[in-house]
């Protein structure tokens, strides 16, 4: 499967708009506004963020979702993860599981961490299984949210099936 990110962009914020509002793709809880007035207020903040990176996920050159980085306030070696398809059409599954590997691999190659967090509600136990598969462990439950980590180590040396 032809999946891969490029780092969100002015550009992109139109196919954005036609995402706004729509729940049924947030795989993880992520700080995107639910209105077009929200949207440009929202980027330049993104932008501006210290320690975050958020790309536009593609499938076979077809924008599909968004998917992100951020530090995790206090932890400067602890990247969080969060995605959102916002395309209808694309196997969920699959293509979240598939964009999560690439920011996954992104937050320990690119940004240095040692450590991956990802906050899943427990309505999604498809990408809970997923990420236990990728050596996820359960750390703690906040907000009504399961928050799950991942050592370095541990991620690049598992053996997981997807």
């Amino acid at each position: 499967m032809d999946i891969w990110t490029e780092q969100l962009e002015r550009r992109h914020l139109p196919i954005l708009e036609r995402w706004l509002g729509r729940t049924a793709g947030a795989i993880t809880p992520n700080d995107l506004p639910s209105d077009v007035i929200e949207l440009r207020p929202w980027f330049e903040r993104s932008v501006a963020e210290p320690g975050r990176l958020d790309c536009l996920a593609l499938v076979y050159e077809t924008p599909v979702g968004v998917a992100g980085l951020r530090r995790i306030n206090g932890q400067k070696d602890t990247l969080e993860v969060y995605l959102m398809l916002g395309e209808v059409g694309y196997n969920l599954r699959r293509t979240a599981t598939y964009v999560a590997l690439r920011m996954i691999d992104r937050a320990f190659s690119n940004a240095d961490a040692a450590q991956v967090a990802v906050r899943v509600s427990p309505c999604h136990t498809w990408f809970l299984d997923v990420l236990y598969r990728m050596g996820f462990a359960e750390e703690r439950t906040e907000n009504e949210m399961t928050v799950f980590t991942v050592e370095k180590d541990v991620f690049l040396n598992r053996k997981y099936l997807l």
